[in-house]
């Protein structure tokens, strides 16, 4: 069976959040699916109707994007996003929510905490926000392999936000 042609839903909605990229993939993709039904889940193999001429173009599309430059993308997307949420934390812009921020019980009591440390985490935010957008463009720009460039800027994520997390914790449980 091609992936093009079926997709996968679970009867309990567990895997339904996959449904749409199970069948995107199908669409783009003609390599053979390997079904693992599992009674537990309820999983079950429906029939997908032939991709439109829009999903054809989309798919075509995609194949002529170089992997390289999506990793590059994403990761330049995800650096602008700590670096927006990490401004107003840094400016103390934020006040004591439940929502955004960095919220622990010692934060949530005490506002002059949660300034200090939201100070911390937001310029950590936009510091590794930062790195990662410069590091996804020199990775790709040095010619790594697309699975180099990968784990790079999966390292240099992970690096910061442990660094920020530990920095953060030492300024909470010193105030």
């Amino acid at each position: 069976m091609q992936l093009g042609e079926w997709r996968q839903i679970s009867r309990g909605g567990a895997l339904q959040r996959y449904e749409l990229l199970i069948t995107l993939y199908g669409v783009c993709r003609s390599s053979q699916l390997v079904a693992i039904v599992n009674s537990r889940l309820g999983l079950t193999l429906h029939r997908v109707p032939q991709p439109s001429k829009p999903a054809q173009s989309f798919c075509k599309a995609m194949g002529q994007i170089d992997p390289a430059t999506v990793i590059m993308l994403v990761y330049i997307l995800s650096g602008g996003v700590l670096v927006v949420l990490g401004l107003p934390l840094y400016f103390g812009k934020v006040p004591p929510n439940k929502i955004y921020g960095f919220r622990t019980r010692a934060t949530m009591k005490d506002p002059r905490k949660w300034f200090a440390v939201n100070r911390v985490t937001g310029g950590w935010m936009v510091l590794v926000g930062t790195a990662i957008a410069g590091v996804a463009t020199w990775v790709v720009r040095l010619g790594f392999s697309v699975r180099k460039a990968a784990m790079v800027d999966l390292a240099v994520f992970s690096v910061g936000i442990v660094l920020m997390i530990i920095h953060s914790m030492i300024v909470m449980w010193r105030k």
